[in-house]
């Protein structure tokens, strides 16, 4: 489906992920180390997720995240198993950083703290980690280096989901001010008038 023109925000988060590329060293190279897992890996779809789950299960503060019960965190499970599915199989780095941004701004919306999101993609990088490590394939080490390096990269672009929810609340409550601000005016201005008015009949 093509895509229409960038918003500003959109255009901030792309310059955003490609400077965090940049900066990581994420080279094409390791782009195919990446590609290449997608295959030897097809067996082991779990990748950490299924104890992340548990993870959340366990903790009585993130269980009061998710007030939608066991159905929430459910959906929430397959959106991320859904995710790393196509870090492996999507080469199209924009499509990646907008799937990674939806899974973000999924755990914005449950108002879901920010250290979840770290310790969460720690649990699945140990477990991945220790998956790649377990295949029969040239260059692991590489392979693991790749796979952290983009894991940090989608960390990264979920946590930018974070910075624009707060930005927009910000702007919103700006607006809101500014609004409350302007009909305090307008009303002063009313008073005005009507004192004016009063004063030019008593004084007549």
């Amino acid at each position: 489906m093509p895509s229409g023109p960038q918003t500003h925000s959109q255009a901030v988060a792309e310059d955003a992920y490609a400077a965090m590329k940049q900066h990581l060293g994420f080279t094409a190279a390791g782009g195919a180390h990446l590609w290449g897992l997608g295959a030897p890996l097809s067996g082991r779809r779990s990748w950490g997720v299924g104890r992340l789950h548990a993870a959340i299960l366990a903790d009585d503060r993130a269980m009061r995240v998710f007030r939608g019960g066991h159905e929430q965190i459910d959906r929430q499970r397959e959106r991320m198993a859904a995710w790393l599915r196509g870090l492996f199989d999507d080469k199209d780095s924009r499509l990646r950083r907008e799937r990674s941004q939806r899974v973000g701004q999924a755990h914005v919306e449950v108002s879901l703290p920010q250290h979840y999101m770290i310790t969460g993609m720690e649990i699945i990088r140990s477990e991945l980690e220790g998956c790649v490590r377990g295949l029969d394939i040239p260059n692991v080490e590489a392979s693991v280096t790749s796979v952290n390096k983009m894991l940090a990269l989608e960390l990264g672009a979920m946590l930018e989901s974070y910075k624009s929810r707060y930005a927009h609340r910000i702007q919103h409550r700006e607006r809101e001010a500014v609004e409350e601000r302007l009909t305090r005016a307008e009303h002063m201005a009313h008073l005005g008038q009507l004192a004016a008015s009063l004063a030019h009949a008593i004084k007549n």
